[in-house]
């Protein structure tokens, strides 16, 4: 660019010259034009560098429009990019959680796994140190008791007494591992399935961190024994004998569930258990905490819960049966049926309504009159029914006593040992009393069937000789009998025997009228037909003699006898085995 200064200067006029001697105002503009021209120069060059940089920057400018349309490009590609890596990760984060949720699982089934191969071994190794009092009585059950019931059948109820035996066995088990145990109040807890057994029993615990298995479906597939101690402790008891410690968390676990999936029925294996711990105020009771005797149609390792019910159910001085208000109204038909066959238990019954907060107050009154009424009409007798909250541990309504009263009652110490020789000693009556009663029964039918012989031999019944046996079966038979002299057994006897011998000679005659109709008028074939009767006639007296002996050993007392001397010696045995138990 030109230099402005240089083009524009104006050249000094004459004029100029000459006035601006005599005139400052000449030279002041003078002045002012070329201090103008100056600014003029200087603000020229700003402008020329101006325009340079404006130039530098539109290139930057162009450039940087340039970088950023690349960056525009890139960035929506990088932004795909991370759409796409954004979708990736939620996948793997969705394949991770499902990966972690099937972990948890498999570390789950493996920690339940171990937790049952743990407790199998456990079972199969117990602590066993069982004291000479409790060898001395397995010796007396296992070969005297046991084997002998095996061979007498003569009582109608062999089951229940079997299933007496076992129980007076796992009490004395319990009583010898736990001297504690042998100081306490057995009631058992039954009812349905899900009725709430397990929660009202852990409703009266102290240390709210422990309870019983506790479900919706069936969950108690052991039965435990439940009872006051400082600490908590569980115990396994096998059926080998000796005993084991569970950890609780196992214990916590062993559902219906948890227990089949070990493959078979655990309870051949470990058939009760012991629960320890901590309760509010009843120490001197020890609970037996029920599987359900309703599981329907489960079978499988635990379809034996009714059988395993009834039998420590026998074991206890009192029985709590439980009824879950949430699904009945009233009490179960089959509880019913099932309260009356454990009336001849004859131990105090009271009856729980539990999850009685689940219902109006009003209602509650309703089902408690209802099922005292429903009790008295089907002649069960009880202490007293109680409504009653295991969530809120607590009873809202009673008819007859409450629970606690009741409890209290029951919350006295016992001495186990006497009770066990006590339940044994009443099985071992009841086999003497059938025992006695078959000798005399066979005594009874001996001499009858001693009478009938005289009988049939004074009226010539035994005589083969056609001609002088005139004894007339049918006759004798229609008879009046003289109801002073015989009874209704003695004429069952004659009837039986008498019978075999009308029809054996009704033949014969059948045979005879045959010969007559095809010849009888041919003298050989009369002396035939004779001889034939002469060799039935004592077919038929042999007959009666053998049936007679038969009878005979039938009604002889011999074994009978046997079996009492047998029964007295193991009796003796028992009570050699109280007279160590007291020392």
């Amino acid at each position: 660019m030109t230099d402005v200064k240089t083009e524009s200067r104006l050249p000094v006029a004459l004029a100029e010259k000459i006035f601006s001697v005599t005139s400052p105002a000449v030279r002041n503009l003078r002045l002012g034009y070329e201090s103008a021209l100056d600014h003029l120069s200087v603000t020229e060059q700003q402008l020329q560098r101006c325009l340079e940089s404006l130039a530098i920057e539109k290139a930057q400018g162009q450039k940087l429009t340039k970088q950023l349309n690349t960056s525009v490009a890139a960035h929506g590609r990088v932004k795909d990019e991370y759409e796409k890596a954004v979708t990736a990760f939620k996948n793997k984060q969705a394949e991770l959680k499902t990966l972690s949720k099937t972990l948890a699982q498999y570390q789950q089934q493996m920690t339940d796994l171990k937790s049952r191969y743990d407790l199998v071994c456990s079972a199969i190794s117990p602590v066993n140190n069982p004291s000479q009092r409790y060898l001395a009585f397995k010796t007396l059950l296992n070969d005297s008791l046991l084997p002998f019931i095996n061979r007498v059948n003569v009582v109608v109820n062999e089951a229940e007494q079997m299933m007496k035996i076992r129980a007076v066995d796992d009490e004395l088990r319990m009583a010898d591992s736990l001297a504690a145990f042998s100081e306490r109040t057995i009631v058992a807890v039954a009812g349905g399935f899900s009725s709430g057994k397990s929660s009202l029993i852990t409703s009266l615990f102290a240390d709210n961190d422990v309870r019983l298995p506790i479900g919706i479906e069936p969950v108690t597939a052991i039965p435990t024994y439940v009872f006051h101690a400082d600490n908590v402790a569980v115990r396994g008891y096998p059926q080998g004998g000796g005993f084991f410690d569970v950890p609780i968390g196992i214990y916590e676990r062993l559902s219906h569930k948890f227990v089949e999936e070990f493959g078979f029925n655990l309870r051949d294996l470990l058939p009760f258990m012991s629960l320890e711990v901590p309760m509010k105020d009843l120490r001197n009771i020890s609970f037996i905490d029920l599987p359900g005797y309703n599981p329907g149609d489960r079978g499988g390792s635990t379809g034996g819960d009714q059988a395993a019910s009834d039998e420590f159910i026998a074991q206890g001085q009192a029985l709590i049966w439980v009824i879950g208000l949430d699904s009945n109204g009233t009490v179960p038909r089959d509880d019913l049926d099932k309260l009356w066959s454990l009336s001849e238990l004859n131990i105090p019954l009271y009856v729980v309504l539990n999850k009685a907060d689940l219902r109006p107050q009003a209602g509650v009154d309703e089902v408690l009159d209802q099922i005292a009424e429903e009790l008295m009409l089907n002649g069960i007798p009880y202490e007293g029914i109680s409504a009653y909250s295991s969530a809120r541990g607590s009873e809202l309504a009673f008819r007859e006593r409450s629970l606690m009263e009741v409890l209290s009652e029951w919350d006295r110490p016992r001495n186990a040992l006497d009770l066990v020789v006590e339940k044994l000693s009443l099985v071992l009556d009841d086999y003497q009393q059938a025992l006695e009663q078959d000798v005399k029964n066979r005594k009874a039918k001996a001499s009858l069937l001693k009478a009938l012989e005289l009988n049939l031999l004074e009226i010539g019944a035994f005589e083969t000789d056609i001609s002088t046996a005139e004894f007339d079966v049918e006759k004798y038979m229609s008879e009046p009998v003289d109801k002073k002299e015989q009874s209704s057994a003695a004429m069952i006897i004659q009837q039986g025997i008498l019978g075999a011998l009308l029809g054996s000679m009704r033949s014969v005659n059948a045979t005879s009228v045959t010969a007559v109709a095809e010849g009888a008028n041919d003298s050989d074939m009369a002396l035939s037909a004779e001889v034939d009767g002469l060799n039935t006639r004592a077919d038929q007296v042999n007959q009666i003699r053998d049936q007679l002996q038969g009878l005979r050993q039938d009604y002889c007392t011999d074994q009978s006898n046997k079996h009492l001397e047998e029964l007295a010696k193991i009796k003796r045995g028992l009570n050699s085995w109280r007279v160590k138990k007291a020392v």
